[in-house]
Protein backbone atom coordinates (compact mmCIF):
# COMPACT_ATOMS: atom_id res chain seq x y z
CA UNK A 1 0.00 0.00 0.00
CA UNK A 2 2.80 2.20 0.69
CA UNK A 3 4.19 1.83 -2.76
CA UNK A 4 1.59 1.52 -4.87
CA UNK A 5 -1.48 3.38 -3.21
CA UNK A 6 -0.62 5.90 -0.44
CA UNK A 7 0.82 8.35 -3.66
CA UNK A 8 -3.31 9.11 -4.63
CA UNK A 9 -4.60 7.58 -1.39
CA UNK A 10 -2.71 9.05 1.92
CA UNK A 11 -4.40 12.27 2.96
CA UNK A 12 -1.37 14.24 2.93
CA UNK A 13 -0.58 13.16 -0.70
CA UNK A 14 0.44 16.43 -2.88
CA UNK A 15 -1.52 15.07 -5.61
CA UNK A 16 -4.45 12.95 -5.22
CA UNK A 17 -5.04 12.27 -8.71
CA UNK A 18 -8.93 12.27 -8.47
CA UNK A 19 -8.97 10.07 -5.40
CA UNK A 20 -11.98 11.19 -3.33
CA UNK A 21 -11.31 12.18 0.31
CA UNK A 22 -13.31 9.56 1.57
CA UNK A 23 -10.52 6.92 0.27
CA UNK A 24 -7.36 7.64 2.39
CA UNK A 25 -5.21 4.96 3.33
CA UNK A 26 -3.64 6.61 6.44
CA UNK A 27 -3.31 3.41 8.81
CA UNK A 28 -4.69 -0.06 9.15
CA UNK A 29 -8.54 1.07 10.61
CA UNK A 30 -8.60 2.82 7.15
CA UNK A 31 -7.78 0.45 5.03
CA UNK A 32 -9.76 -2.16 6.98
CA UNK A 33 -13.08 0.06 6.65
CA UNK A 34 -12.60 -0.06 2.79
CA UNK A 35 -11.20 -3.67 2.94
CA UNK A 36 -13.94 -4.70 0.02
CA UNK A 37 -13.31 -1.81 -2.00
CA UNK A 38 -9.76 -2.80 -1.78
CA UNK A 39 -9.96 -5.95 -2.63
CA UNK A 40 -12.22 -5.66 -5.41
CA UNK A 41 -10.18 -2.89 -7.17
CA UNK A 42 -6.35 -4.38 -6.59
CA UNK A 43 -7.09 -8.22 -6.54
CA UNK A 44 -9.21 -10.75 -9.12
CA UNK A 45 -8.66 -11.23 -12.76
CA UNK A 46 -8.74 -7.46 -13.87
CA UNK A 47 -7.88 -5.29 -11.39
CA UNK A 48 -8.05 -1.76 -11.52
CA UNK A 49 -5.89 -0.01 -9.50
CA UNK A 50 -3.08 1.26 -9.54
CA UNK A 51 -4.76 2.41 -13.18
CA UNK A 52 -1.39 2.45 -14.54
CA UNK A 53 -0.08 -0.66 -12.98
CA UNK A 54 2.84 -1.45 -10.95
CA UNK A 55 1.90 -4.23 -8.30
CA UNK A 56 3.50 -7.71 -9.51
CA UNK A 57 0.77 -10.37 -8.78
CA UNK A 58 2.89 -11.63 -6.27
CA UNK A 59 2.78 -8.14 -4.87
CA UNK A 60 -1.43 -8.54 -5.18
CA UNK A 61 -1.69 -11.68 -3.91
CA UNK A 62 -0.22 -10.40 -0.64
CA UNK A 63 -2.25 -7.75 -0.13
CA UNK A 64 -5.32 -10.04 -1.15
CA UNK A 65 -3.92 -12.38 2.33
CA UNK A 66 -3.22 -9.70 4.41
CA UNK A 67 -6.94 -7.97 3.58
CA UNK A 68 -8.53 -11.45 4.13
CA UNK A 69 -6.91 -12.71 7.28
CA UNK A 70 -6.56 -9.04 8.93
CA UNK A 71 -8.76 -8.77 11.79
CA UNK A 72 -11.59 -6.29 10.37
Amino acid sequence: LTTHCQGCHASTAPDRRGAPPSLAFDDEASVAQHRDAILASVTGDTPTMPPNGGPTQDDRDRVAIWLTCAPP
